[in-house]
């Protein structure tokens, strides 16, 4: 008896015999019973009327307005820097087809976008550069300074940027070379006051770890034209003289990082120089000098050897216009 009682109702889809509280034999029954009926709704992304059945997909008119509101949400996401770190496509695919779909580095076929400033949220374009799968891992592995250098310099971002070093021994007229430019150009001119106490006192390596460095980071990322009134250079050629250790490796770096800002250097020399100093020995000069001679050899720099033993500065002159006009 009890069990007849148990059996009232029947299945409102197959017409099976149920339990009194049920009004479904199964969940198949169930949702066939929700699809079966259609409610008025409105479209999340388009706001279009739309009938749709009483289920959870209810929510768009269509797949089109599914997808999109997807890729809506994205994109907003990604503008407010929340989510992945990967450039979507309606950024990255304008740049490589920009790029014909060629490596600005080696040429082949590349599908990766760089930011050239390392700042993964400058989105600008004249910020962005295609590369292949392999030079985009060495860019990204690799030395940014260097590389941020080169991708300035390769795309001329610093047309007018012009960066001189002026070398040579003391009382060789390369301070003076350098005040003249300084004039002329308009262009800043810097000399470190304590330089002499410097090579003498072994200092001088302090400086160049420090200063190079961060004096190319502005330099490439400003702009901004200067004169320097000695630097690098020097380092090699006094520590050779000296027999001082000196990191080769970071002064041909730097040397390399340079010659991407299209550094230009100047190296006076003076022969027979009898001008008494009180830092520098007379017979050290010459052999000095040699060195700044096997420096000019191996720089990746543009660079001039300027003899200064005449001392007629308005020919000296005129072979710096020269050699700065043909080398921009």
């Amino acid at each position: 008896m009890k069990n007849k009682q148990q059996i009232i109702n029947t299945c409102k889809i197959c017409g099976k015999q149920i339990e009194k509280n049920r009004k479904y034999c199964s969940r198949e029954c169930l949702y066939i019973s929700l699809k079966s009926v259609k409610i008025k709704n409105i479209c999340k992304f388009c706001n279009k009327e739309f009938y749709a059945y009483n289920h959870w997909d209810s929510f768009f008119c269509s797949k089109k307005c599914y997808f999109d509101n997807k890729h809506k949400q994205k994109v907003e996401r990604f503008k407010l820097g929340v989510g992945s770190l990967q450039l979507p496509d309606f950024i990255r695919l304008p740049i490589i087809k920009r790029d014909n779909y060629k490596c600005f580095i080696c040429g082949k076929f590349g599908n990766c976008v760089h930011h050239i400033d390392y700042n993964n949220k400058n989105h600008d374009k004249d910020n962005l550069v295609t590369l292949c799968i392999s030079c985009h891992a060495a860019v990204t592995m690799g030395d940014k300074i260097l590389w941020q250098s080169y991708f300035f310099n390769r795309l001329n971002k610093n047309k007018n940027q012009q960066i001189i070093i002026i070398e040579g021994t003391d009382k060789s007229g390369k301070s003076s070379i350098a005040n003249i430019l300084h004039k002329k150009m308009n262009i800043p001119c810097f000399k470190n006051l304590n330089e002499k106490e410097m090579i003498i006192e072994n200092d001088f390596d302090i400086e160049f770890k420090y200063v190079p460095e961060f004096l190319i980071n502005i330099l490439t990322q400003t702009g901004l034209s200067i004169i320097l009134d000695r630097s690098y250079p020097s380092q090699y050629v006094y520590s050779l003289y000296y027999n001082r250790r000196f990191n080769s490796k970071k002064l041909w770096r730097i040397d390399k990082l340079f010659s991407y800002l299209n550094a230009k250097i100047i190296i006076c020399i003076k022969n027979n120089n009898l001008e008494k100093d009180e830092f520098i020995k007379i017979k050290d000069r010459n052999n000095l000098n040699k060195l700044f001679k096997r420096f000019y050899k191996k720089t990746k720099c543009n660079c001039l050897i300027l003899n200064t033993t005449n001392e007629n500065i308005e020919q000296q002159m005129k072979k710096i216009e020269n050699f700065i006009r043909n080398n921009k």
